[in-house]
């Protein structure tokens, strides 16, 4: 599914090492990864600054400069720098879906009567939604949000205009692809605060405790230290359980055999 659905990575880092952790970890499985940010920028990593007043203006802006690029992609993934993104996961479960049609996935909630995706579970966009934003706003984002945080309501708020809604992502099994909590908070059961936002303003839960994810997952939030980005590469891409019969698992490995030529001591 690589060459046929192409996933742009839009990351928001503030410090190198952030970039430098997603760049090494699963930013490699993006077919393209884009960092920017307001303030800081850092050529040798490739993070681009864009100058703005609120962070929906740099999320619009961002999305505008992939588009105005000509990118060969079909969905853009927008993550924080401490959430872990499985673009594999993403690219089969939107393998049935056009993306040249309006797309809005992540983790739905509703607050202030706006439905929205929540920002710290990511959301994917589909190339067709971008362009729909574009056409919108006239490709110009200034000017058209008043506070620096909740982007994703806004973004939410603005794509309902145009009749882009977000929609259950859950699994055949009711659990959460998007997930906004890290795996130390999802996996042990009370662990998230019956007082967080997440069970009030969700629109679509998962049950609490082991089965809250869904085993095709896209992406978990509250990595808080760059090394464990480092760690889910690891377990996500290169551990392999052994759990089927087997009869060579337990065998040595093959002495290996002597050279054919002589060395120069001999």
């Amino acid at each position: 599914l690589y060459q046929n659905v192409k996933v742009v990575c839009l990351v928001f880092p503030s410090q190198a090492k952030y970039a430098q952790s997603i760049n090494d970890t699963y930013g490699q499985h993006c077919n393209h990864l884009r960092f920017f940010h307001q303030t800081y920028e850092n050529a040798n990593l490739s993070v681009t600054k864009i100058p703005a007043k609120s962070a929906f203006e740099l999320l619009c802006t961002s999305l505008f400069t992939i588009e105005e690029e000509k990118l060969d992609y079909d969905w853009i993934v927008v993550a924080t720098e401490d959430t872990f993104v499985i673009p594999e996961n993403l690219r089969y479960y939107v393998a049935p879906l056009n993306s040249s049609q309006p797309h809005y996935l992540g983790h739905a909630m509703k607050f202030w009567s706006q439905i929205y995706n929540w920002r710290d579970a990511g959301y994917a966009l589909s190339r067709g939604t971008v362009l729909a934003l574009k056409n919108k706003f006239n490709s110009k984002c200034d000017g058209i949000s008043k506070y620096w945080k909740n982007e994703d309501w806004y973004l939410g708020k603005y794509l309902a205009e145009l009749k882009i809604f977000p929609v259950d992502t859950r699994d055949e099994q009711g659990k959460g692809r998007f997930n906004g909590y890290s795996f130390k908070k999802l996996l042990f059961p009370g662990a998230v605060s019956v007082f967080e936002k997440y069970w009030k303003n969700s629109l679509y839960l998962s049950k609490d405790g082991p089965q809250c994810c869904s085993n095709y997952a896209i992406s978990f939030h509250g990595i808080l230290s760059t090394s464990k980005m480092y760690q889910l590469e690891y377990l996500f891409y290169h551990l392999r359980p052994f759990y089927r019969g087997g009869v060579f698992g337990n065998l040595p490995a093959p002495t290996p055999k002597p050279p054919v030529f002589l060395s120069w001591e001999e």
